[in-house]
């Protein structure tokens, strides 16, 4: 019976404790499990938060002008100095990172910058969303005060052709807390070695580099920190490799050290030859360099960083091959005592380029990069650039004086730095003159159209002198209903319905003696500019006195009658009784009454010669 209860109680004592790992398992695997469906759900739900981030995304191209030699206030004198104008641009993006809840799970709000070659042209763009937009550009224009930064939308390197499509992503070699090489370091500007390569596309190739970056916590410091510090205190070694395996076997590898260091104890420990408070341990100098690295990497503010490579090709060969040159672009940023970048394709193409698209966070390597590194990866090209393809911007651009009228006439508007503001000139100045110069086709035209359309929307009178005709349709196109009646359309080359245009027509005294001078010197221009002695003062005193007779009469007259003012007496008498002016009256009585007829005769025929051209041609005479 001992012997039966002893193997009965063996028996139980079995089933139980199988039963014991059985739900250990059990529960183990619901662990993975759940934490597997959790890992799921959370990465669904980051994918349409960025999705949701991207939704109002806008893209901003930047250019920027090539100064071929330092201007007499720029002291930068070689191209680290003139690189490093975008790193301040990198650390105040820092400051739109947010520590809410919502944030550190779902996501920060991130920008993409970008190189696109196409169109035989390298271009670099600024993307974001647009609640951050302002902020950006503000902080960008900040360092490049004479960049022109505008809105675009023709970004797209996928053209309306079937073409094959190449993507890749850069990854780092080593462990982030290793830097890379920068522009510090570097003998040459990087820019001229990644834009050569995306200068070097054949037609109907186009490719286009993104760098996704987003602002994060500081926590990623302390893996650097703690490794420095244990290897000033020879407590653990270190991994250089970025795998996750690698990573796991070092953290296990400085449990078991430190549970060891416990074992020993305290008064083991003080014995130990890698502790001496009194005489520090003596460091390698493959250890010292180790330590700079890994200071130089934490001295900085990081972002977390994905960066992309698209290539499209005829052939799927040649995508690939651009993108495997492009991407050898980035060795120059390799260093094998620090860290490196590499090339991974994605197991996935179309999720790549989809991401590349929407300008959003993907399953690929991302990276944690200081500000010293994002600078050399990416910034605008200066004078060091010696690309024949990139686009530059042509002209700079200057800001609008802060003393500008508040009232005037419109005559356009300062764009500059994204904002737009009316240029308006004065009355005042108006009258004094408006002097407009320039090739064909760069707006002079449209520029007094512009004005004379505002003059006439407020009710004022506007006169324009059109030789060719377009603009004066233009504008008659355009007159307000109200305005209408108002018009007076002078066409000299519609002879079916001429319109009469008296030159000796007026209303006021001053109006008279105006006229009769204008008249005067439309003569000058006509027969004798350089007033050589052609028209002269004889023909002066006599057309002045024939314009007063004419237009002493209660009906008036014309520039043709002045003529038959000399060679009809009925009809020189008959104006003669409406003249009051005693010397207009003593010009006929006196000095002609007096004159010989051969003197006359001779007089006459160089008088009457001028008005010929006004007589003769029917279209002249129709309207004068």
């Amino acid at each position: 019976m001992a012997s039966d209860n002893y193997y009965n109680y063996g028996e139980s004592s079995g089933a139980g404790s199988t039963n014991w790992w059985i739900w250990l398992i059990a529960f183990c695997a619901a662990i993975v499990l759940g934490y597997i469906v959790y890992q799921k759900i959370r990465k669904s739900v980051l994918r349409k938060n960025q999705i949701r981030l991207t939704k109002d995304w806008v893209m901003y191209k930047v250019l920027v002008p090539k100064e071929r030699h330092a201007g007499e206030d720029d002291q930068r004198k070689n191209f680290q100095e003139m690189l490093a104008v975008i790193e301040p641009f990198y650390a105040n993006l820092n400051a739109m990172f947010d520590n809410t809840v919502s944030k550190r799970l779902y996501g920060q709000d991130h920008i993409s910058l970008e190189l696109i070659a196409k169109d035989n042209l390298i271009y670099f763009y600024v993307g974001a969303s647009q609640k951050i937009a302002d902020t950006v550009i503000k902080n960008l224009h900040a360092q490049y005060p004479h960049a022109e930064i505008s809105l675009d939308k023709n970004y797209s390197i996928f053209p309306n052709k079937p073409l094959k499509i190449e993507v890749a992503n850069l990854g780092l070699i080593k462990r982030f807390i290793f830097p890379l090489k920068t522009y510090k370091t570097l003998e040459d500007d990087p820019l001229n070695a990644l834009s050569n390569t995306l200068s070097k596309l054949g037609e109907d190739e186009l490719a286009g580099i993104q760098f996704l970056l987003r602002p994060t916590t500081g926590v990623w410091r302390t893996a650097g920190e703690r490794v420095a510090f244990n290897i000033q205190h020879g407590k653990s070694r270190i991994s250089h490799s970025n795998s996750i395996v690698a990573r796991a076997g070092e953290t296990f590898f400085n449990f078991l050290g430190s549970a060891g260091q416990s074992v020993q104890g305290k008064g083991e420990e003080e014995h130990s030859e890698f502790y001496n408070p009194k005489n520090p341990m003596k460091l390698t100098p493959m250890q010292e360099n180790q330590i700079k690295l890994l200071g130089e990497k934490t001295a900085k503010l990081g972002f977390e960083c994905q960066i992309r490579i698209v290539s499209v090709a005829p052939t799927a060969e040649q995508a690939r091959q651009n993108t495997k040159e492009i991407a050898s672009a980035f060795n120059q940023f390799n260093a094998p005592e620090s860290n490196g970048l590499t090339v991974k394709y994605p197991r996935s193409k179309s999720e790549d380029i989809a991401n590349y698209v929407f300008r959003i966070f993907g399953r690929g390597p991302r990276l944690i990069l200081n500000t010293e590194e994002l600078s050399s990866l990416y910034h605008l090209p200066n004078r060091f650039i010696e690309t024949p393809n990139i686009a530059w911007l042509l002209a700079k651009k200057e800001p609008p004086p802060a003393n500008l009228p508040k009232e005037g006439t419109t005559i356009g508007n300062s764009l500059y730095r994204g904002e737009s503001i009316p240029i308006k000139i004065k009355e005042i100045d108006r009258l004094r003159h408006i002097y407009m110069i320039g090739k064909t086709g760069v707006g002079k035209t449209v520029l007094f159209e512009n004005m004379i359309l505002q003059d006439i929307k407020e009710g004022k009178g506007v006169c324009y002198l059109d030789p060719n005709g377009d603009a004066a349709e233009f504008i008659l196109n355009r007159i307000p209903k109200e305005r209408a009646d108002d018009v007076i359309y002078f066409n000299p080359a519609d002879i079916e319905r001429p319109m009469g245009l008296n030159l000796l027509e007026w209303k006021t005294p001053e109006q008279r003696d105006f006229l009769v001078q204008e008249a005067i010197q439309i003569f000058y221009k006509l027969f004798d500019p350089g007033q050589t002695g052609i028209v002269g003062p004889q023909f002066e005193h006599w057309m002045r006195n024939a314009a007063l007779t004419l237009m002493a009469h209660p009906e008036g007259g014309t520039l043709i009658d002045i003529p038959r003012l000399f060679t009809d007496p009925d009809f020189e008498k008959d104006r003669l009784t409406y003249v009051q002016d005693p010397v207009v009256k003593n010009f006929w009585e006196k000095q002609m009454a007096k004159t010989a007829d051969f003197h006359k005769s001779e007089m006459l025929n160089y008088f009457t010669s001028k008005f010929g051209r006004f007589m003769t041609n029917d279209m002249m005479r129709n309207i004068i």
